[in-house]
């Protein structure tokens, strides 16, 4: 993310705004219509789009979208393991981990498909954790970066694939 993007608020600042969180942020630049970007960020309600057989229970994401997933609403669950509580249509999406708060802590995460162009747009994520006072927290602490690292930078690589193959396809 430039010093530009990670300056810029999304959702999840408003809703873990602790100082004790730490932020993780990533982006890449897609060139597809923002629109269809977004459309594809909605698709996290089917599948996680990273590594499959680690946080998909071994079934493949899909790569078609479901127009059914476009439609948000607070309260679906979205990637199994977290649930949509703020949404700006075609803007942004911030889901937060559901049920898991006492071992993983407050788990926050924001997408945006931020336009560049009519054909390109950044597809930005960040993560706020504010992690649990338990004696796990300081080990999540040390290994929650890296595997978010590795995790979401192939879920952004996965969607901006898909994205970019819908419009050669188009």
């Amino acid at each position: 993310m430039t010093e530009t993007e990670e300056a810029e608020g999304m959702g999840c600042d408003t809703h873990c705004s602790s100082a004790k969180a730490q932020v993780l942020n990533r982006a890449v630049t897609v060139n597809s219509d923002p629109a269809i970007v977004f459309a594809w960020i909605c698709q996290l309600k089917a599948a996680p789009y990273s590594y499959d057989w680690i946080d998909n229970l071994g079934r493949q994401s899909p790569s078609h979208r479901d127009p059914v997933n476009e439609q948000l609403e607070n309260g679906q669950i979205v990637m199994l393991g977290f649930r949509v509580i703020d949404f700006s249509q075609g803007q942004e999406l911030t889901i937060q981990t559901r049920g898991l708060e006492w071992l993983l802590g407050q788990v926050v995460m924001s997408y945006q498909a931020k336009p560049i162009s009519p054909t390109q747009c950044r597809l930005l994520g960040r993560l706020r954790v504010k992690y649990p006072a338990h004696p796990i927290g300081w080990l999540l602490r040390l290994t929650l970066p890296l595997g978010d690292l590795i995790m979401m930078r192939k879920q952004l690589l996965t969607l901006k694939k898909y994205a970019e193959q819908e419009i050669c396809s188009a």
